[in-house]
């Protein structure tokens, strides 16, 4: 097809300046996954090394062998069909289609990607000949593998965070999907919803909220026409497709603004997959849509100023994630800690704190689980768990129960202690252990122990002190812990040893205040008078003289310095 012309070019070549994938082998074959990953430059991820994982590779070896099948058939010419080079080429490209799929539903998109490019040559090559106005059933079936390939390309390149590239290749599918429905409705609406669906989410991570709403009622529109059509017993596929598409479209209102809109989308998209979930034997085929659909409606329910059954929507979503534990504890922990993590912060949102760090606890529980005893568990595993510290301290400092998290403040110290020299990620890790410093500097003040305090909140800046000397973006966490170690040395009458780590505090803050007056000054005002005070007091000196405190005018003219 004429149309198809500028993707042949690129995926197969031909001609001078063209952009063939340098990871594409021969045409129309595919190497196994391990070599595939290896050429990619991609590491293994721990995903199949699940039990999910492993069924999922035992599916891919499955198509694999199926690929070597119709390569020796095809050379050997045993095809009980005519035409068997093409014959062998559209099964060799579906079942490449079929392992792009496996990576992309367990989330290896980066190897993903790579085969979905073979694949999209393959259906390139197979539509190129096509005559734009004479389409035989064959090549509807090939012009629809092509705009399937089309899509899972650009679900990778969303993933990898390529969200204008993916656009395109969206919208060359849509292109596609529209010809195809008007060519045979019956058999291509419901392909064209999901392109209308597909082609609206795409818009919506671009920021073009506006005007991915048409197709998002366009591909509405046609599920519900075809449900209305179909008996109950072929219902349950269509009802998850148009489940998906109502929380789509509810979240692009959120993004536009539009919270009571999305309140009733996300209302509508609960109630499709609780009807499903109620006829399902297996909790597990549709639980995960129907968390997803609680979660935007705990979402529209909170920012509608309806906390309370923002509440009971996160209630159900966590009673459903625990059904799936039940049945597959390895691959849906990571669920139910996401949903109770989810909890806990509308909780603190709303100013809950308490009730906050029963949910919290148990993350942290789900994560150490995870970290302990999971072979997979990987360097994201232990940020989980260490992210999952930080929201318990700031539960327990909301509910005054500061003192109650030094046993998870020395955890987390231990653990990021451990990452460093397991990793050798300086710069990921010893952030992370500076303020899992703090957090037990701040439990062993609430405790009155302030020598231990000022001994973990001196080495929480010594660690953080090299990061904000290289980088000035981290001025601000770093006069955040020199403050608090100035509070800890004057709550334990080390007044000398305040007065000295002060005078680092307005070097700081002077700093920042350079690049942000009106956010800053007011902290350089109370640092540089705290100075004074200490001087005065004790004979500490080193930042200059009076006049030298004087620092530029704000912008209404008003001088800051010493009163």
């Amino acid at each position: 097809m004429k149309k198809l012309g500028n993707l042949f070019s690129q995926f197969v070549g031909g001609g001078t300046g063209t952009k063939k994938s340098a990871k594409c082998t021969e045409a129309g074959t595919v190497d196994s996954l391990s070599a595939r990953c290896t050429a990619n430059g991609c590491k293994p991820q721990g995903t199949l090394d699940l039990p999910h994982g492993k069924a999922c590779r035992k599916r891919i070896a499955h198509f694999e062998a199926q690929i070597a099948t119709y390569r020796a058939k095809s050379a050997a010419g045993d095809w009980p069909f005519f035409g068997h080079q093409y014959r062998a080429e559209v099964y060799i490209v579906k079942a490449q289609s079929c392992i792009a799929k496996e990576l992309i539903n367990i989330g290896h998109f980066s190897d993903a990607l790579v085969l979905v490019e073979d694949a999209l040559a393959g259906h390139l090559r197979l539509c190129n000949e096509i005559e734009e106005d004479n389409w035989s059933r064959v090549d509807r079936w090939n012009l629809r593998g092509l705009a399937g390939s089309l899509e899972d390309y650009a679900a990778c390149l969303c993933h990898l965070g390529r969200d204008e590239e993916a656009l395109a290749y969206i919208q060359e599918a849509h292109a596609t999907y529209l010809r195809l429905a008007a060519e045979d409705p019956i058999q291509y609406d419901k392909d064209l919803a999901q392109s209308h669906i597909n082609l609206a989410r795409c818009l919506d991570k671009c920021g073009r909220g506006v005007a991915a709403i048409d197709y998002f009622l366009g591909g509405i529109s046609i599920y519900q026409r075809t449900l209305l059509s179909h008996s109950d017993n072929n219902s349950a596929g269509l009802r998850e497709l148009l489940g998906n598409s109502y929380r789509s479209y509810a979240a692009c209102l959120t993004n536009l603004g539009r919270n009571k809109e999305s309140y009733t989308f996300a209302e509508l998209s609960v109630r499709e997959f609780q009807h499903i979930h109620s006829n399902q034997t297996d909790p597990t085929r549709h639980g995960v849509g129907l968390s997803q659909s609680l979660s935007q409606l705990a979402q529209a329910s909170h920012l509608c100023g309806q906390d309370q059954e923002a509440i009971a929507a996160h209630k159900k979503r966590i009673a459903v994630h625990r059904s799936l534990v039940t049945k597959d504890s390895a691959r849906f922990e990571t669920l139910l800690a996401w949903g109770l993590a989810d909890y806990g912060d509308l909780l603190m949102e709303i100013g809950q704190h308490a009730d906050a760090v029963t949910p919290f606890q148990e993350v942290i529980a789900i994560r150490r689980r995870r970290v302990k005893y999971l072979p997979s568990s990987t360097q994201e595993d232990e940020l989980d768990l260490v992210a999952a510290f930080r929201k318990l301290e700031q539960c327990l400092d909301g509910a005054g129960k500061t003192g109650e998290g030094l046993d998870e403040a020395l955890e987390a110290v231990t653990m990021c202690r451990r990452s460093i020299l397991a990793f050798q990620n300086m710069e990921l890790w010893e952030p992370q252990l500076s303020y899992s410093l703090d957090w037990q500097s701040t439990c062993l003040r609430a405790l009155g122990r302030l020598e231990e305090a000022v001994a973990a909140e001196t080495e929480a800046v010594t660690v953080y002190r090299s990061w904000a000397k290289r980088d000035a973006t981290k001025q601000e966490p770093f006069s955040l812990l020199l403050s608090r170690l100035v509070e800890t040395l004057e709550e334990s009458g080390a007044f000398i040893e305040a007065a000295r780590v002060n005078m680092e505090l307005v070097e700081a803050l002077t700093k920042l205040a350079e690049m942000d007056w009106s956010k800053f000054h007011h902290f350089l005002a109370s640092s540089m008078r705290k100075h004074i005070l200490y001087r005065e007091k004790f004979g500490v000196d080193g930042v200059g003289s009076e006049e030298s405190w004087n620092v530029r005018p704000a912008p209404t003219g008003a001088i800051l310095g010493p009163k």
